[in-house]
């Protein structure tokens, strides 16, 4: 039988321990399973293996079967790459032998998979010339095996979808944009629902996926057959029909397949810094109506292919590196974009905007030059929206919001010479000299006085003036406190009094789907230790995740450090964040007050640092904190002051806040152009 490969790391996820307790049970324990593949220094072990060994120490785990397929599907991907594991899973899912054995030999397996592909590209010509498999590795038998054994499922479908999102979400690459910024791409490129659409650089769908019911037709190219396949298979679990979408395996580069203005939109995401564009005679293969880009500007040559599809009417919105903005190889191609008024627009984005890359990517809107060559070089919008961000990653909402306004403001007029902090209609002549540099900040002029008017100064004045005098209030109460004595009260481990149902612990299920809600607030690790409010999102990551209720007690390990608070009003109806626990207890027998407040102190974070796992496994911390029981009339005495306690550390982190907020923001008011400084600040 063909083995499911598990790390040590995936061994430790499924047992709930440490991953040091696998190295140690490989020590110690002759008759642990050897490693089938990987490395010296991160082996692969058989996961029924692993797990019938587990099950011989006494530490039976189930494993439900989606998750072996997943783990399978994870396993395969180190050998074959990710959308080939997926495509093999995803296809016996949707098309299972009529009598699904998971048992079956090989070369039954092989066959069956061979006519799952061949059911599926039948229905769809620009996949008909992918090669069949001609054997299969080891790996991927054992997920078809486990896909099989999900073949009886009610909704494989579902089961497809979430197997996609969690193994897409755990291997993200350069080229892969997030889901907001997908459609904030499709949005920019086309608002007509008519329209066909072209993404020639695909990936894996997202951008195509992202326009599902917003495009008549869908059309792509990748130079991967696996992920080209992939894509289809995303967009019909979408529910785009067969003769919806167009995709094949042929990188835009190396050969034409779509006719010259054919699309009416195109939005796409270049391939960056692709140094071997030419080295097959692409350079050669095509004309080049912007000039011939140099061997370093392949997203300039990306650009101008996308042109050759673009029909006069139509836009394209492409992302790609800010560098290409200014790069000097590519000044004369960025100065032909002016002249013939095919640059549009300019739209700089948060640093972290693509998955996997800590760059600032920018947007180009083009279209396509006019067959005149008389149209005379127009304005270009631009747009810096570099500061759109929170402490999760950029605010999309706030993204989405502000480009498409802009946008639709200057197709409108684009004329209009409204200047704000981040948007700008610039003359093309302005953009024209020695260096043509597309960067927004270039053009733009900072206006802190619009950003922080007088009102919104004296409002935050006023503010910082009521949190001083609640602070002062609370600071002034009566401090003869009585010491309560808790070294005659019995203690107990959390772990203990979870099982014995005193408590109940809550958090994120490991793995959760990766598929979004709605906006809304999600408790972070950060805002636990900075004792702010909950984050506010976009979209919600895990909509399933726990949402927080009175009387919970908040927890987090961050850096071998404990962060605990007893939730407040701000943090009701929020979700739960990765690595952030609730806590539900008995009042009866455990006052959550107390609890928290025990928790935030000294000798429960002296628990913790003392731990070896330093915040890897937040519950596992926290069940080996031991607390003392006082009698409840004691706990609940403590509780009222520990609450008072909260809330001015509450009080403190607030002011501290505003007050940053304030000085900076008039800071910089002080420093803005043509600032007058009269009196003293504030």
């Amino acid at each position: 039988m063909d083995a499911v490969e598990a790390s040590s790391a995936d061994i430790a996820r499924l047992a709930n321990v440490r991953p040091t307790a696998v190295s140690n049970w490989r020590k110690r324990h002759a008759d642990f399973p050897r490693p089938i593949g990987g490395t010296e220094s991160s082996p692969r072990f058989d996961l029924d293996e692993v797990l019938a060994w587990l099950r011989e120490q006494g530490k039976a785990v189930a494993l439900p079967t989606e998750h072996a397929l997943l783990q399978a599907v994870a396993a395969a991907a180190e050998y074959t790459g990710v959308a080939a594991a997926l495509n093999h899973a995803v296809l016996t899912l949707l098309y299972p032998p009529a009598q699904p054995d998971p048992g079956a030999p090989g070369t039954r397996l092989l066959a069956d998979v061979c006519q799952a592909r061949l059911s599926f590209t039948q229905q769809h010509p620009g996949l008909l010339s992918l090669p069949e498999p001609a054997q299969l590795h080891t790996s991927e038998y054992a997920v078809i095996r486990s896909a099989l054994a999900l073949a009886d499922s009610p909704d494989p479908r579902t089961i497809a979808v979430r197997l996609i999102e969690k193994t897409l979400g755990r291997r993200t690459g350069s080229h892969t944009p997030s889901a907001p910024l997908a459609r904030l791409l499709v949005a920019l490129a086309s608002d007509d629902a008519n329209a066909m659409l072209l993404d020639p650089s695909c990936g894996v769908g997202e951008v195509l996926l992202a326009a599902v019911g917003n495009a008549k037709r869908l059309a792509g190219q990748v130079g991967d057959p696996d992920a080209a396949l992939l894509t289809a298979l995303r967009l019909t679990l979408a529910g785009a029909a067969p003769s919806m979408m167009d995709i094949h395996a042929v990188d835009a580069l190396r050969r034409e397949v779509f006719g010259p203005r054919t699309a009416r939109a195109i939005a796409t995401v270049i391939p960056p810094n692709d140094r071997d564009w030419a080295a097959e005679g692409a350079g050669d293969r095509f004309t080049w109506p912007l000039g011939t880009p140099s061997s370093r500007d392949s997203e300039l040559a990306w650009i101008q292919r996308t042109l050759a599809h673009l029909r006069p009417e139509g836009h394209a919105a492409v992302l790609l590196p800010a560098g290409v903005a200014s790069r000097p190889s590519g000044r004369a191609i960025r100065r032909e974009l002016v002249r013939t008024a095919v640059i549009s627009a300019v739209i700089s984005l948060p640093r972290g905007s693509v998955e996997g890359s800590a760059a600032a990517p920018q947007i180009w809107i083009l279209q396509a030059p006019s067959t005149e060559h008389t149209t005379a070089p127009r304005p270009v919008l631009m747009v810096d929206l570099a500061e759109r961000s929170r402490r999760d990653g950029p605010d999309w909402s706030a993204i989405e919001t502000d480009a498409l306004e802009a946008w639709r403001r200057f197709q409108a007029d684009p004329e209009d010479p409204a200047l704000t902090d981040h948007l700008r209609t610039v003359p093309a002549k302005e953009l024209l000299d020695e260096r043509v540099d597309f960067s927004p900040t270039r053009y733009l002029t900072i206006s802190t006085s619009q950003r922080w008017p007088d009102e919104a100064r004296d409002a935050a004045r006023n503010e910082l003036t009521a949190l001083l005098s609640a602070l002062n209030e609370g600071l002034s109460g009566d401090t003869r406190l009585g010491r309560a004595d808790l070294r005659s009260a019995g203690s107990r481990e959390l772990g203990e009094l979870e099982a014995d149902d005193i408590i109940r612990i809550r958090r994120r299920k490991p793995g959760a789907a990766t598929t979004s809600g709605p906006g809304g607030k999600v408790l972070l690790p950060a805002d636990l230790s900075d004792a702010q409010p909950p984050t506010s999102v976009s979209q919600i990551d895990d909509p399933n995740a726990p949402v927080i209720r009175p009387g919970d007690v908040l927890a987090t390990v961050t850096t071998s450090m404990l962060h605990a608070r007893l939730a407040t009003d701000d943090d009701l109806g929020a979700h739960l964040g990765p690595h952030v626990v609730i806590i539900r207890t008995d009042a009866a027998i455990l006052d959550p007050g107390y609890l928290a407040g025990y928790l935030a102190g000294e000798p429960a974070d002296r628990q913790v640092r003392r731990s070896p796992s330093h915040g890897i496994h937040v519950a596992a911390d926290l069940r080996r904190i031991r607390v003392p029981l006082p009698e409840i009339a004691t706990q609940r005495e403590l509780a009222l002051h520990f609450r008072e306690l909260q809330r001015l550390s509450w009080l403190a982190g607030t002011l501290e806040r505003r007050m940053r907020t304030y000085t900076d923001a008039t800071r910089d008011r002080l420093l803005a152009a043509g600032t007058t400084v009269a009196g003293k600040a504030g």
